[in-house]
């Protein structure tokens, strides 16, 4: 059985998540990997800047139902920040 890969919202389809947690570049198909000693983190660039991000959230976010979406603010993308809101 292989995993869906899913676009990663907000990153203008530049990465792609699977259920597992598996991360690549879509367009070199590279893996991410995947960094933490707790809750497991990746690094994405972003605007040409480096930010981590949970993968638990990436997840969340690439899988959730389409009738929400994410809001990822623009000049800082904190994991923390993300966040909910309704159509």
């Amino acid at each position: 059985m292989t995993d869906e890969w899913r676009d990663i919202p907000g990153f203008s389809g530049a990465y792609e998540i699977t259920q597992s947690g598996n991360v690549r570049r879509k367009n070199t198909n590279e893996n991410i990997q995947v960094q933490g000693r707790g809750e497991p983190v990746v690094w994405l660039i972003k605007n040409g800047k480096r930010h981590w991000y949970l993968l638990n959230g990436l997840i969340d976010i690439a899988f959730s139902t389409p009738k929400k979406s994410i809001s990822i603010p623009e000049l800082n993308s904190y994991y923390r920040q993300l966040g909910w809101r309704p159509e």
